[in-house]
């Protein structure tokens, strides 16, 4: 049987649509005639038709036309033709985002066994060829008539479809068998339109978390089950794949239970048996097989799942921080008030009345969604390709601080903010699947399906399509790279040919968007995505600054894009002035040096560009540091977008710190004084940023920055730095935050600020004279505390802090202020004026013993900044606030 191929991106409907284009081997697929080929009479046919033999005649005469082979071996003009214009998804009709799902098969025929991509579609299913992604064969869903499963063989399915003369089949075996015809069967009844059979509809009542019976309906079908209302609208569907048990209850002759997303989802039916006997009947016919709760108790009973379902979420520890939103689900025709509440390891998400909805933890998380046509939607979807979408005011804060935990914490360093979902379709794997290489070179003849989508924008490139601003064909091929290639970026070891030949489209594209005008965000991102991919290798980094005109599509982007664009150009900076090998790769001194050497060559390129950094530096002056409280004030704020918001805030300071803190040993002299002093004008707006983020890597950012920049500015700028904070009391704030402060991080990040304004500075040590009470001066006269000293004071510090959380008693703000009037009024009017001299000597440096924590901090809000501070002037050896802290418990 001889079949032509035809592209990916080839015509996507059923095979009866275009039967003037195809015709339909015995085995029922649809295959391209290369006999019969015709061009469509449409007029925007005819353009691409043109632009088509333009492309042919170009690519023939240059010697780089991309011929594919028939199966039948045949090799003709036409065909080579015809593989050119297939390659290129510009010239092709129909987008590769119609694909729903593809999977990495292995296809038994008579010919033998051999790789194959299951791609499915809303109306049909096609196989493609891994070594050059043409079309091989396509069915209508309408032609698949069964599916059965191979005994013997754990990932081997048998499909039985109609062909013109007799039925069919088509065996294939799949690693991910189960998901497979999941996908499969509710594909085919959606285009169907058919649903379960009666016999497979069930009544029963459904136990709500609130406690509530609910009468509903529940369809058993093929991937999953569906749970309908009485007024017929779907309440909820459990996928069979995704279910966690199957469980009878003991205590009752109606209860069921089973597991989903983590938490017991409790039903009640006098048809109990038939309906877990269909489910599990359902699971088995795809592979799926669903056990019993695994209980220490021999049975499980009503009462345990209630209670599980109580202590459901509890255990996750106290949370970081929390922002209120509205949920929107088909569960209420209004959006409803929910809390998201950020844990250690979970995302929490609470009703009104405190109670937890849902909690996931952060690996579950596979993409931020923030939408560009609202300032107020973001999604967040799941591993498991489930979504749930949110309004919030504060929504760039609650991305800010979501990603925060996740990618600078390590929980989840593959999660990334999008302005769109993961489409399925992109990817060759399912979300939580981890790429095997064994498997990789098998179906692609390399090690990383990532290298084969590199490889494919370089042929794009090579054909001239990618000189085209905003190319769709050569963007679609970067979206699929961006969708199966992990957010850490690519492989470390890449082959430096395979980046370099795939940069040089990647950076054209970039260059032209940059200058466009509106510049297309959604396009820009796309590219940008993929270049913090490749910049993350050993390679990719040395490459990707050098690609040609590259500080120029930066500083435009800075200049025109949107805040989401700004974003991910601060990323991608951060990525090419801070590498960062994995833990896993062990590289030598001298690839270690030329990771600096190269590093610091690329801070010279992009930050020695006087106009790239005023780009960044001006979007220090677009900060959002209004502070006014009132109700107008706060609606007329909430009802534009900032002009520069808590995302490209963490993007920019992350960039600085770098290049001024972290890894300022790479940063030359020249391009450090320029920022230092660029910085320093902004000085105050780093201030009210530290007081008002909410993202504990902004914070820490922040206070490094605020550090570094007052150690190395001009003295004189430094000193109306410190005047300025003591005038407008932040010093003040700071004092009383680094002692009374419930969060033991805002604790360390306020003694740490205030050593910082007070050292060398007279007016701050007359200040401090005049806070500290008397009593505490003999103090002073302590030596210096040994390591092992500071390491108790940490231990009595934190736990006081779990004391004070165990007390029911509460310190509100006015019995701080009363405090705090007590302590500032211990020298009345009439008294003489304290001479701080006394116990102080001549203003001097108040030194700092600091050091990172991370890991001996149990009680920490964020590991990520959680390091602290000790202060201490010559002669006072024990933590000063510390001890006023205790003092004050006491």
């Amino acid at each position: 049987m001889a079949t032509a191929r035809a592209s990916v991106h080839a015509p996507t409907a059923s095979g009866e649509s275009f039967h003037h284009m195809r015709h339909t081997t015995p085995n029922g697929a649809t295959t391209r005639d290369t006999h019969l080929f015709q061009t469509s009479t449409t007029s925007s046919e005819d353009d691409e038709q043109r632009r088509g033999d333009s492309l042919y005649s170009a690519t023939t005469a240059g010697g780089n036309g991309h011929a594919a082979s028939s199966d039948d071996g045949s090799s003709s003009i036409r065909s080579r033709y015809q593989s050119a214009r297939d390659r290129v998804s510009f010239l092709s009709k129909t987008p590769i985002e119609e694909f729903v799902a593809k999977y990495q098969v292995v296809k038994s025929s008579w010919r033998g066994k051999y790789e194959r991509i299951l791609a499915l579609a809303p109306t049909r299913f096609c196989t493609i060829d891994p070594k050059d992604f043409e079309v091989t064969n396509t069915w209508s869903l309408n032609a698949l008539l069964s599916i059965s499963l191979e005994p013997s063989d754990p990932e081997g399915f048998t499909l039985l479809l109609r062909g013109q003369k007799k039925e069919e089949q088509l065996k294939l075996r799949c690693r991910f068998r189960s998901r497979l015809l999941s996908d499969l069967y509710r594909l085919q009844d959606q285009a169907l339109q058919r649903r379960s059979a009666l016999e497979n509809q069930f009544s029963c009542s459904k136990w709500s978390r609130k406690d509530v019976m609910l009468s509903c309906t529940l369809e058993i079908g093929m991937d999953g089950v569906t749970c309908t209302l009485p007024d017929g609208s779907m309440r909820s569907k459990y996928l069979y794949v995704d279910m966690e048990h199957l469980t009878m209850l003991s205590d009752t002759r109606d209860g069921f239970a089973f597991g989903y997303t983590g938490r017991s989802r409790l039903f009640f039916s006098d048809q109990r048996s038939r309906i877990m006997q269909r489910i599990q009947a359902a699971a088995e016919a795809i592979g799926c097989m669903i056990y019993a709760k695994n209980n220490a108790s021999a049975l499980t009973t009503m009462a345990i799942i209630k209670q599980e379902r109580v202590d459901f979420g509890k255990s996750v520890g106290a949370p970081f921080v929390q922002f209120n939103v509205q949920k929107v689900t088909v569960k209420y025709e209004d959006p409803v008030d929910r809390v998201l509440s950020l844990h250690e390891k979970h995302l929490v998400e609470l009703d009104v009345a405190g109670d937890v909805v849902s909690c996931v933890e952060y690996q579950q998380i596979g993409v931020l969604v923030r939408h560009q046509k609202s300032v107020e939607d973001f999604e967040i979807q799941y591993q498991s390709g489930e979504t749930r979408r949110y309004v919030s005011r504060d929504r760039d804060g609650v991305l800010a601080a979501i990603y925060d935990l996740c990618v600078t914490c390590n929980e989840n360093p593959e999660l990334f903010i999008s302005c769109a979902v993961n489409e399925r379709g992109l990817r060759l794997l399912p979300f939580f699947a981890v790429e095997d290489a064994v498997e990789t070179t098998s179906f692609f003849g390399d090690s990383s399906i990532g290298n084969c989508f590199l490889q494919r924008m370089s042929s794009v490139a090579k054909m001239g399509s990618s000189q085209k601003l905003g190319d769709k064909g050569f963007l679609e091929i970067v979206a699929e790279f961006n969708a199966n290639v992990p957010a850490s970026g690519l492989i470390y070891n890449t082959k430096q040919l395979v980046i370099t030949d795939a940069l040089r489209p990647l950076g054209a594209q970039l260059y032209y968007l940059s200058k466009a005008k509106p510049l297309p965000s959604r396009s820009a991102v796309t590219l940008l995505q993929a270049l913090c991919r490749i910049a993350s290798s050993y390679y990719g980094f040395r490459e990707v600054a050098q690609v040609g005109q590259m500080a120029d599509s930066i500083t435009n982007l800075l200049r025109n894009g949107d805040e989401f664009a700004v974003f991910w150009t601060t990323l991608l900076l951060r990525k090419l002035t801070a590498h960062v090998i994995p833990t896993m790769i062990n590289l030598d001194e001298s690839s270690i040096k030329f990771c600096e050497e190269v590093e610091a060559y690329n801070k010279t390129l992009l930050f020695g560009n006087s106009y790239l950094v005023q780009s960044l530096i001006v979007h220090l002056e677009g900060i959002d540091v209004d502070q006014k409280t009132s109700k107008r004030s706060r609606e007329s704020r909430s009802s534009r977008p900032r002009r520069v918001g808590p995302l490209v805030v963490m993007g920019l300071l992350q960039t600085f710190e770098g290049c001024l803190c972290s890894r300022k040993f790479t940063t030359g002299a020249n391009e450090f004084q320029v920022l230092v002093g660029e910085i320093a004008k902004h000085y105050s707006t780093l201030l009210k940023v530290l007081f008002q983020s909410r993202c504990a890597t902004t914070v820490e950012a922040c206070t490094l920055l605020l550090k570094a920049t007052l150690e190395e500015c001009d003295p004189a700028v430094a000193m109306q730095i410190r005047d300025a904070a003591l005038v407008e009391g932040i010093v003040l704030r700071h004092v009383y935050q680094a002692i009374f402060d419930d969060s033991f991080d805002q604790r360390c990040v306020s003694r740490y600020l205030i050593s910082l304004w007070m050292s060398h500075h007279t007016p701050s040590m007359q200040l401090l004279a005049r806070i500290i009470p008397p009593g505490f001066f003999p103090f002073l006269d302590e030596p210096p505390v040994s390591a092992a000293e500071l390491e108790e004071f940490d231990q009595i510090e934190l736990e006081g802090i779990g004391m004070e959380r165990e007390d029911t008693f509460e310190f509100d703000d006015e019995d701080r202020m009363s405090f705090l009037s007590e302590m500032s009024s211990a020298h009345d009017e009439t008294a003489e004026p304290m001479d701080e001299s006394k116990f102080f000597g001549p203003p001097q440096e108040i030194r700092l013993n600091w050091r990172d924590q991370r890991e001996s901090i149990g009680q920490s809000h964020d590991n990520s900044s959680a390091f602290s501070v000790y202060v201490s002037f010559d002669g006072l050896g024990s933590s000063l606030f510390c001890v006023l802290d205790q003092c004050h418990r006491s």
